[in-house]
């Protein structure tokens, strides 16, 4: 993806594929914004490798247009009636700096209502990534079925503004 800002209406879906590469020119020059819809219980990530195996997402910014919200920023997961599970995928050099408007940045595995399953989401890396203001995960492993996930180099910063408080 060449150097600029690009818009996200729906789900990026990277489904049943082995060693993909979906690279940008840099944290700093390539940035996908989310603008599509989101709604309290509904799931939908800016980007979705579902049943993919060493692929690999790198050199970009993950953000959200002012005024939306989005629940994911990266879900790696296996689905049913696929060729591959999830494994062996790599992010690196991600920044997502979303001021409180996403929910979690990368999520490994999970069973959804839209047919993941909890299955084999192994081996996966996340390195040199920069997550900030997100709501309330920099990094989910969810379910019983996450094996070795590597974790280095990750700077992970909360959104504390999801709250208000007031004095009287």
């Amino acid at each position: 993806v060449p150097r600029g800002d690009f818009r996200i209406t729906g789900v990026l879906s990277i489904f049943n594929v082995s060693g993909l590469t979906f690279t940008g020119a840099g944290k700093e020059a390539t940035r996908l914004i989310w603008d599509g819809d989101y709604s309290v219980g509904s799931y939908a990530p800016m980007v979705r490798l579902s049943s993919a195996q060493g692929c690999r997402v790198a050199r970009m910014q993950l953000s959200v247009a002012a005024g939306k919200r989005a629940s994911v920023g990266i879900h790696m997961r296996t689905m049913g009636s696929s060729q591959f599970v999830s494994a062996r995928n790599v992010v690196e050099d991600v920044k997502m700096s979303v001021d409180g408007r996403m929910d979690e940045c990368v999520l490994v595995g999970g069973a959804h209502a839209d047919a993941g399953l909890d299955a084999n989401n192994d081996f996966h890396i996340v390195r040199r990534c920069d997550f900030f203001g997100y709501r309330r995960y920099g990094i989910r492993l969810d379910n019983t079925q996450v094996f070795d996930v590597k974790i280095d180099d990750v700077i992970c910063i909360g959104s504390w503004a999801t709250t208000t408080a007031t004095t009287s």
